[in-house]
């Protein structure tokens, strides 16, 4: 098939386009591979929505039609033309006489010529013959050119190429579209994926805490056996470990749907398990308002089609300007007739006339207010074209002011929640040796195993959120696809005249 959509993909990293990473970075340890299910990285994942997703590829079927629709408009200035013939044989009788019968054909092609200025070129030829049952025959033909040039309405090179640049401005609008719709798309595979990653990790650390409340139990069954604590002391031990049973059960049951989600996106069967494999890693960046609002202001599929909207208002206002005016024509014509003793001869070698015109034609339109409606109307558009796009650049300004603090404040909380883990881990380090020796009670050290797990899920999802603010940031920018490396090759030229 001659229409091919190019996506070429080579991943190189996973954080913003914009971002500048440091040295140091912070690492969260995953759980290892689950048996029967397929290992998967994040480019990976990327890679299968841009090859499967349905969503996108219903966009480039659309880009298609777009494709399609420029092809057109760019073929203004083709010359077109027709070829009527035919070929006819008819028979009549009248009344106590003898039948007739009648032969006649009939050519007729015909070229017309839009020309860049505006111009009108028509080619005309009409032969036709006719021969009768007495082999009584005649032809004849009519050859002529003739020219319209506008003058005032409609004419020059640049007010007749303003209907090609408004279409390529419209397929320009629509890349611009589909590049919003991918960047989208993959936004929503990456959020997914790091879903998947944090349930993961969840179920790990319920895994964990489960097998510590396990511990917890033989521990406690070996100091009754030894006389140092009481039975009834177990029944909390025991507690501890049913609920994280049902802890354990529902980290299960949210991995499954998560992974029903990327399923999903990806277009795979639903009963693939994946195993993401990306490391959880916070890299430090460091940002720059200016840069960041320069960056977004050439990259933003959203501003880059609210500049072509404010351009294409433009040019039709001045269409409705060149539409006011009167309209004059300068024309021309030559014609020759011929004639020839054959009947299906399309080329008479006889001429029996010839001619030539040359004239002017004014047509001043009164009193038609339809046409200043349209100037009107034509520069509301312009102007509210240019206020929309001031308003979407001072948008654009604010969310990335409001998408760089949300990055900062993920940062300190993801040192926060691991400082927190940290000292919680040595919190129930502490208070298990001091049940060892009888100087603490059950119900403390499954407190402090409850504040561990809490402060484990807290830095997951703080490390979580942190990357996926990374990424929305990628969004603000309009970066998302030369983060990826993703390029979206322009569809060619379709085949044929």
């Amino acid at each position: 098939m001659w229409l091919v959509i190019g996506v070429i993909l080579m991943i190189l990293t996973m954080v913003g386009f914009c971002a500048e990473s440091d040295q140091g970075a912070v690492t969260l340890e995953t759980s290892g591979p689950v048996t029967g299910a397929i290992p998967m990285t994040l480019p990976e994942a990327v890679l299968l929505a841009v090859r499967n997703n349905i969503g996108l590829r219903n966009a480039y079927l659309g880009g298609v039609l777009d494709k399609y629709e420029l092809w057109v408009s760019e073929g203004k200035f083709v010359p077109k033309g027709e070829i009527n013939m035919g070929v006819n044989r008819s028979r009549t009788r009248a009344p106590n006489k003898d039948a007739s019968m009648q032969d006649s054909f009939t050519l007729q092609p015909q070229l017309i010529w839009k020309a860049p200025t505006g111009a009108d070129f028509r080619f005309t030829w009409n032969a036709q013959g006719s021969r009768g049952n007495m082999l009584d025959e005649s032809g004849s033909a009519d050859l002529g050119v003739s020219v319209t040039q506008p003058l005032l309405k409609g004419g020059g090179v640049s007010i007749n190429r303003i209907s090609v640049e408004l279409a390529r401005s419209r397929y320009e609008s629509s890349r611009q579209g589909l590049r919003s719709t991918l960047s989208s798309t993959i936004g929503e595979v990456i959020r997914t994926y790091r879903s998947l990653m944090l349930a993961r990790g969840q179920l790990e650390i319920e895994r964990r805490a489960l097998e510590r409340a396990r511990q917890l139990v033989q521990t406690n069954r070996e100091q009754i056996a030894a006389g140092r604590m009481a039975r009834q002391d177990l029944i909390q031990a025991e507690a501890d470990v049913a609920s994280r049973e049902v802890a354990l059960a529902s980290s299960e049951n949210s991995l499954d749907q998560t992974r029903l989600t990327l399923i999903g996106l990806l277009n795979l069967d639903s009963n693939i398990r994946i195993h993401p494999t990306e490391p959880i890693e916070v890299v430090d960046v460091e940002l720059d308002y200016g840069r960041l609002l320069a960056i977004a202001l050439e990259q933003r599929p959203d501003y880059l089609q609210a500049r072509l909207a404010l351009d294409n208002s433009k040019l039709e206002l001045r269409l409705a300007e060149n539409d006011s005016e009167w309209t004059l024509n300068l024309t021309a014509s030559r014609g020759i007739t011929s004639r020839s003793e054959r009947w299906i001869d399309p080329l008479p070698r006889q001429p029996i006339g010839e001619g030539w015109s040359v004239g002017i034609d004014l047509i001043v339109p009164l009193f038609d207010r339809s046409q200043r409606e349209r100037r009107v109307s034509a520069e509301v558009q312009r102007r509210q074209a240019e206020n929309s796009l001031t308003e979407l650049r001072e948008r654009i300004g604010r969310e990335i002011l409001n998408a760089m603090r949300d990055i900062e404040i993920q940062r300190r909380q993801v040192d926060l929640s691991r400082r927190s883990r940290e000292l919680q881990e040595q919190q129930l380090a502490v208070e298990r040796e001091k049940l060892n020796l009888g100087r603490s009670t059950n119900f403390q050290v499954v407190q402090f195993q409850n504040d561990l797990v809490n402060a484990q899920n807290a830095e997951l999802n703080s490390i979580v959120s942190y990357l996926n603010a990374l990424t929305s940031l990628d969004e603000t920018l309009g970066t998302t696809l030369e983060t990826w490396r993703i390029e979206i090759a322009d569809l060619p030229i379709p085949a044929g005249p």
